[in-house]
């Protein structure tokens, strides 16, 4: 392991001590910070809240604070044992929906979008059975090691998305496995189709969609909600039109649903994330200068 990893897994146990209090005002500080530094993540976040505020207005001090929040849980999540995180799970609405998928053994596909604490909902869901996850690798190739540990921790089959990446999942679908999909990343040229997400056109995967269709498995979208000191998790079953034919009705129903979920805590929402980067033909500028 190199002195990086041995860094941040240091910064990880020191923040997985802190008490809750004391990391939650920490992270409105960072959110602060973070507020008025000229970062990327800055910029993009104020952009999207302009985007998106005719239909979900948000004060953007508040997101950033949240933000920092979230960067901190992350660690702590990151620097805690799984024992520990399961039992900090204080309430879980729709478990329901989790049984009686697997029950039925085709296999559950879970839309996981980029909203609380994603990470905790992997330990959760492994918590009921095999879990394979498909992840796109970092920029920052050390990265990729750690962050698979970490996966594998909470006893995720981390998958590269790759041809072969998805021959895997579909063959964990067949086998009646869970896999776990960041519905809302954005894909490449060729890979997706626009739908709308509170109210603009978004380059949307069809790979999620094809997968339903092609497995025949469950779909269910869930996310871990964080509060102050615990966490909440919710599981809802997916609207029928998701694994539709129709692609474009498909790729429409899987946007409104990560919407729902964003609509439950929008303050926990990785805003940063340039979700609008690739437009359609016909838009006359680009969102993000």
């Amino acid at each position: 392991m190199g002195l990086r990893e041995r860094m941040l897994l240091a910064t990880c146990a020191f923040v997985a001590s802190l008490r809750a209090p004391t990391r939650l005002a920490l992270g409105d500080r960072l959110g602060d910070l973070l507020r008025w530094l000229p970062t990327r993540a800055q910029r993009v976040t104020r952009r999207n809240l302009k985007i998106v505020a005719p239909q979900l207005p948000l004060d953007f001090r508040a997101v950033m604070q949240a933000h920092g929040r979230g960067i901190l849980d992350t660690l702590k999540i990151w620097g805690s044992e799984p024992a520990k995180l399961l039992n900090e799970i204080e309430q879980i609405d729709g478990a329901e929906h989790l049984s009686q998928a697997i029950a039925a053994g085709r296999g559950v596909l879970i839309a996981a979008p980029h909203l609380g604490a994603f990470e905790l909902l992997n330990l959760y869901l492994k918590s009921h059975g095999t879990l394979s996850i498909l992840y796109k690798p970092p920029k920052q190739a050390w990265l990729e090691p750690f962050l698979n540990a970490q996966r594998a921790r909470s006893g995720a089959h981390p998958i590269p998305a790759s041809a072969s990446g998805v021959r895997n999942l579909l063959k964990a679908l067949k086998r009646g496995e869970m896999v776990g999909i960041l519905p809302d990343q954005q894909p490449k040229l060729g890979d997706g189709e626009f739908a709308p997400f509170f109210g603009v056109d978004a380059f949307t995967m069809t790979l999620f969609c094809r997968l339903a269709r092609a497995s025949g498995a469950r779909v269910l979208f869930g996310f871990a909600e964080r509060s102050a000191s615990s966490y909440r998790i919710h599981i809802r079953p997916a609207a029928a039109a998701l694994s539709s034919e129709e692609l474009a009705q498909a790729v429409a129903a899987l946007n409104a649903d990560v919407e729902a979920l964003v609509r439950c805590a929008p303050l926990q929402y990785q805003w940063s994330y340039k979700r609008y980067s690739i437009r359609p033909a016909s838009a006359s500028e680009r969102i993000y200068p």
